[in-house]
């Protein structure tokens, strides 16, 4: 996982800009009303899923897929990190864990006869609130891979769950590591020190992080990464023959050899070449 800085100076300037725009473009002179206020108007623009894409250099702010924001192939949404259905309940833990939130963020109901004059933005839209997920579909059944249109992680799949924003603790990439049999763990060193909270296991629990699917796919990258670069596994897509030697040399079991030598499956798996940098650099 990556830490995702919010705290960017020029990032920060033009997520604000974009929230800003928009909200000042619900606004209506001549009927003094807010129109089209709402998070599904907002997510029609490309600006802001732009700017988080480049943000997260391309990647699921949860699982490290590569992300698409627009297009026909488009596989990303865009991620409350507080929820947009949060309870009221809810909201103190936001701004206790994330300081930054203060000054920028409110959950505040917009008044729909008052234009927006705040320099707080309400967190439907406010750009340190909005990270981008995966949307979440996986290819599954063993017999017959087909893309699936259940929601089996990440963002979807968490719904409106409380959980421990990951990606904004600074050292993430230090506390938390991926084992060569693909599953998650958080070092020996983090788990002993006074930040630890079960609340983090949870997170990764209820966001599926540890679907069978990704953890084939993470365990898969740890077994070529130092034979095999990025490229060549992208070149397997349309090359048989190489795939197979690549699949071969991961050792795997034969329904697990089967699953990722499924064109479609092949495919969801160079969609996480991130890994191959990672086993590669450990």
């Amino acid at each position: 996982m990556q830490f995702i800085n919010k705290r960017n100076r020029n990032n920060r300037k033009r997520g604000h800009l974009i929230s800003r725009h928009f909200l000042n473009s619900c606004w209506h002179e001549e009927i003094h009303q807010n129109v089209n206020c709402n998070y599904d108007d907002f997510s029609r623009r490309k600006d802001i899923k732009l700017l988080l894409y480049r943000e997260q250099k391309g990647l699921c702010c949860y699982c490290m897929r590569q992300i698409k924001p627009l297009g026909s192939n488009k596989n990303a949404t865009i991620e409350h990190v507080m929820p947009q259905k949060v309870k009221e309940e809810g909201v103190p833990f936001y701004f206790d864990k994330l300081k930054f939130f203060r000054k920028h963020v409110t959950t505040k109901a917009i008044d729909k006869t008052k234009r927006w004059k705040r320099n707080m933005f309400p967190h439907f839209c406010a750009y340190e609130n909005l990270t981008l997920s995966c949307d979440g579909r996986l290819y599954t059944n063993e017999d017959e891979i087909h893309n699936s249109h259940l929601h089996l992680t990440c963002n979807n799949v968490r719904g409106s769950e409380r959980i421990e924003p990951l990606f904004f603790m600074k050292h993430i990439a230090q506390d938390l590591e991926y084992g060569e049999d693909g599953l998650i763990y958080f070092t020996k060193e983090f788990m002993e020190s006074n930040a630890y909270t079960d609340k983090y296991e949870e997170t990764i629990d209820s966001l599926r992080l540890e679907h069978p699917t990704l953890v084939l796919i993470r365990k898969g990258w740890a077994k070529i990464a130092k034979r095999y670069s990025n490229k060549d596994v992208k070149d397997a897509i349309n090359d048989e023959v190489k795939r197979l030697d690549i699949i071969i040399y991961m050792n795997l079991k034969i329904n697990e050899e089967t699953k990722l030598n499924n064109d479609i499956y092949w495919k969801l798996f160079t969609q996480y070449s991130w890994f191959g940098d990672y086993f590669r650099n450990k």
